[in-house]
């Protein structure tokens, strides 16, 4: 039995899991906690003891996704020693991200066009959004009809 809880994610992993898929496929605002812990097979409290408001939840998924883009680009150049293939393996590897069927687009992109009229100032999701406002996934600003078609593309 214990091995068994050594293989099943904690509940903050579980929370975050199944925040990220819905956040991906839905959007920020239009998911709600609810939502997240009918997902996630949390309590609102286990939610809350992790994340004290849907924006630490975010900043939290967020912080994870650019973990997770990190460790994967630096992974993709571990092996590598001249700088030019790096630099190729970086290319090849990002474009065969950006062009995968799951791919969704830029997390903080997304954020940062859900979240653009905010008045709130400084929160931890905000600053988060502005620290990556420059980043290697960051390619300029997100247009209306790219969200449109990956509204489309994900309810088709």
């Amino acid at each position: 039995m214990a091995k068994d809880r050594q293989t099943q994610p904690s509940a903050r992993e579980r929370i975050l899991d199944a925040a990220g898929v819905l956040f991906s496929r839905e959007g920020f605002h239009a998911v709600g906690i609810d939502t997240i812990t009918a997902e996630s097979g949390v309590a609102k409290m286990t939610l809350y003891r992790h994340f004290p408001s849907k924006d630490a939840l975010i900043a939290a998924y967020l912080n994870r996704v650019d973990d997770n883009f990190w460790r994967w680009l630096d992974g993709l150049v571990a092996d590598i020693d001249r700088p030019l293939d790096k630099i190729t393996a970086v290319f090849e590897g990002v474009s065969a991200l950006a062009s995968s069927p799951e791919f969704l687009g830029c997390s903080f992109q997304m954020a940062a066009l859900e979240f653009r009229d905010r008045n709130i100032r400084p929160t931890s999701l905000l600053g988060l959004i502005r620290k990556h406002s420059g980043s290697a996934c960051w390619s300029g600003p997100v247009r209306p009809d790219f969200v449109n078609r990956r509204r489309w593309r994900m309810h088709s």
